[in-house]
């Protein structure tokens, strides 16, 4: 890993660390393992990774300071930096905040790196720096962005997401502002008291809750909100732009956003998931809420093992807290059936798919149609019933067991039989188990190409 065009080659941070240490490759083409040179280390503890920005990142899992770890390896903190990050990096884009006189505020600069990340830093202006611009907002007041032509401009104002789109509606003709990094409620609105406004938000979930912050912080400057809409058709403002010729066709494909946000980490995760998963008689012991959330993570994973995964995604796909769904991540670390690699990437432990699991459930994907007791309990159901088919089953003890209400159970239950997983075996508490996925007596499960 080395950089040219000097002459001479650099070698990037990442290549100097690697040379260091006799590392393995981890999950993924940018994580390795090895052993860690602070501590006596047999097994090899020391995780090192590189970030989309090309940061060297190490953790030693046995608990030794990252500090004590690059002073072992004779590095500096800035050896595990690339040299674009350290010095002054080339900007894509840089959007001047100017006060209504003209004279420049504040800049918010922009560079995309190879792997899709964005960088954002802010730069106040500063006439006695050498370059006329010193790191950081200081204690300078946060305006509005196009602050001049949304004081000389009438009409309705369009609040919209980020500086690139408020200057595409200005250019259709529109009096347009945004605020950096989206911060209406730290920003002075005093130009937009009694104005009549229009919030555009992004087509996606981030911007339906952007947009519904930026109209309650405009309607509580005093403003009259007159409607929060986005691009039926499009991800955002610039990309109707592009698509379209006129102001007359843009207005005409905005539209009222709906009561609640879209639902995209449900499409996301069935789009990724495998076809069915591996539920180990461990992973039966947690709470009904929880065995979903491995359900989930075990269709993600697959024969991988690793699955992206963030608490985040997941209450927003659940429509709970991150605290409510964050709990569940933690009851299944404490049960060890999953450990966290990295930020949102989770290794499953599943001795089912290894085969060292006296029984095992498989739930194929669409149980994840139904609610998290549904789901469960076909797991159980299933682990019971095996190549069999047909197991007993007491609603009443399943709910003792797992503290819920029997009538949950039967709800549960009835959603398994209209799906038609289930159906009545003929004798009382007695279900027969319809499931694809399970293999049939005397052929075997093929973890490795099961998968959609």
């Amino acid at each position: 890993m080395t950089m040219t065009g000097t002459g001479s080659e650099v070698a990037t941070p990442i290549a100097k660390v690697l040379d260091l240490l006799d590392v393995i490759p981890g999950p993924d083409q940018h994580q390795w393992m090895a052993r860690c040179p602070a501590h006596d280390d047999r097994v090899p503890s020391l995780s090192v990774a590189e970030s989309e920005e090309g940061i060297v990142l190490l953790w030693c899992f046995a608990g030794c300071p990252t500090e004590k770890v690059v002073r072992r390896l004779g590095l500096r903190w800035r050896d595990l930096w690339p040299c674009a990050l350290i010095g002054s990096p080339e900007w894509e884009r840089q959007h001047v905040y100017t006060l209504e006189s003209g004279e420049p505020h504040y800049k918010v600069c922009k560079r995309r790196f190879p792997r899709g990340h964005n960088r954002f830093a802010t730069m106040r202006f500063d006439p006695t720096s050498a370059t006329g611009w010193s790191a950081g907002l200081g204690d300078s007041i946060r305006i509005l962005y196009l602050l001049p032509q949304l004081a000389s401009g009438d009409g309705v104002v369009w609040c919209v997401e980020g500086e690139k789109d408020a200057e595409t509606a200005c250019s259709l003709g529109a009096t347009a502002t945004s605020a950096a990094f989206n911060d209406w409620g730290g920003t002075d609105l005093t130009l937009l008291v009694d104005r009549e406004c229009l919030v555009v938000c992004d087509h996606d979930a981030a911007g339906w809750h952007h947009g519904m912050k930026r109209a309650v912080a405009v309607e509580q400057a005093g403003a009259i909100v007159l409607g929060v809409v986005w691009p039926e058709h499009d991800k955002d403002l610039s990309d109707l732009a592009e698509r379209v010729a006129s102001m007359e066709e843009v207005v005409g494909e905005l539209s009222p956003i709906p009561g609640a946000p879209p639902r995209k980490a449900v499409r996301t995760f069935k789009e990724r998931a495998s076809s069915y998963a591996v539920v180990p008689t461990e992973a039966l012991q947690v709470s009904p809420d929880a065995q979903a959330l491995y359900v989930m993570m075990d269709m993600l994973a697959g024969p991988t093992t690793v699955a992206r995964l963030s608490i985040a995604d997941y209450a927003r796909y659940r429509q709970v807290c991150k605290g409510t769904a964050g709990r569940w991540f933690r009851s299944l670390e404490d049960a060890n059936l999953i450990v966290n690699i990295r930020r949102a990437q989770w290794r499953v432990i599943n001795l089912g798919r290894k085969g060292k699991s006296e029984s095992h459930a498989i739930v194929p994907r669409r149980v994840l149609d139904l609610s998290p007791e549904a789901q469960a309990i076909f797991a159980r159901l299933d682990q019971d019933a095996g190549v069999a088919g047909v197991t007993k089953f007491s609603g009443n003890q399943y709910a003792k067991d797992y503290s819920i209400g029997r009538n949950t159970v039967a709800v549960a239950l009835d959603d398994l039989r209209h799906a038609g997983l289930i159906e009545p075996e003929g004798r009382v508490a007695y279900w027969r188990v319809i499931n694809p996925s399970r293999p049939s007596a005397g052929r075997r499960l093929n973890v490795s190409t099961h998968c959609s």
